[in-house]
């Protein structure tokens, strides 16, 4: 399906242009808007900005510029801008802010999640 814009590619079944230019989405993928911008990794999503390329299985970018989640990171995630995966299963982001406030002040024993130890970020 091809929304609206110009000299989009679908190349293969299932795949979803919304609008903007120049996008191309792959097999079951889904472009929503923007210039420039690859969904070729089997059910990989671009929402939205300039230049980003989703190749892995999976993958997905949420906006900005100059993105790429690479052909072998499948379930990656690329946020922000000019940000490229290092690993599959894994979010990927320019910076991150954290408010203390909100995150358990005791060990949640759920390995992987950040947590408040006194004034120290502490990882399960």
């Amino acid at each position: 399906f091809i929304g609206g814009g110009e000299n989009h590619t679908n190349t293969a079944s299932y795949s979803f242009i919304g609008g903007g230019g120049n996008n191309q989405a792959g097999e079951s993928a889904f472009v929503g808007s923007g210039c420039a911008n690859r969904a070729t990794g089997a059910g990989s999503s671009v929402v939205a900005g300039t230049t980003n390329c989703a190749r892995a299985t999976n993958s997905f970018i949420g906006s900005g510029c100059k993105n790429t989640v690479k052909a072998a990171h499948a379930q990656a995630t690329a946020l922000g801008s000019g940000v490229n995966s290092v690993s599959a299963n894994m979010v990927h982001i320019n910076s991150l802010f954290i408010t203390l406030s909100d995150l358990p002040t005791s060990n949640p024993g759920v390995p992987g999640v950040v947590w408040s130890n006194g004034h120290a970020l502490s990882v399960s």
